[in-house]
């Protein structure tokens, strides 16, 4: 590894371990580190929500929100939490304002709610009820997957197989009615 390289790497590490600490301590009410972790990460942050929501305003509040969720407790860093970490978040923000159904105020709570729409079991009867629930729950009623996962008291990541394979299943029904037609 070239002397160049070395610094580059050690400048990444080094960047990587400040965002951590200001991530922590951030998440703890620490005003200072809060101001410090959005001067070194709102570029960044900025952009990826910019990518998925265009720029404008509405980029520009998901932002906010996202930083607000730290700040607020919705989202806990973990121990090792980097800039990764806060991109996820920052993404999971700006999806659930380009799905249009962010709250005004989120709590870490899982609403109770209705149960998913629609909830009888002749809508794509070709799903698992599982199948079913998962994709109300997902696309329709605009959870993120996490959410779902422990709202229907599933392994982390269950709900995402799920969707997977009701989009198999539907794909392979809109297959035989094409099939169908065409014989």
């Amino acid at each position: 590894m070239t002397e160049s390289a070395s610094a580059h790497a050690q400048s990444t590490l080094s960047a990587f371990a400040s965002i951590q600490g200001l991530l922590a301590r951030a998440s703890r009410g620490d005003a200072p580190a809060m101001l410090e972790l959005f001067d070194a990460t709102a570029s960044r942050v900025l952009g990826l929500v910019s990518r998925v929501l265009g720029p404008g305003p509405g980029a520009h509040e998901a932002t906010v929100r996202c930083y607000e969720s730290i700040w607020n407790g919705e989202e806990q860093p973990e121990a090792d939490s980097t800039l990764p970490w806060l991109l996820a978040v920052a993404h999971r923000q700006a999806v659930t304002t380009h799905r249009g159904s962010v709250p005004r105020q989120r709590s870490g709570a899982i609403p109770a709610g209705p149960p998913a729409f629609p909830p009888d079991a002749d809508w794509l009867p070709m799903l698992s009820g599982a199948e079913r629930e998962a994709l109300s729950q997902v696309y329709l009623l605009g959870r993120p997957h996490d959410q779902v996962d422990a709202r229907l008291r599933l392994r982390p990541g269950t709900t995402v197989r799920l969707l997977h394979e009701a989009m198999l299943h539907l794909a392979e029904a809109v297959n035989d009615e094409v099939e169908a037609v065409s014989a």
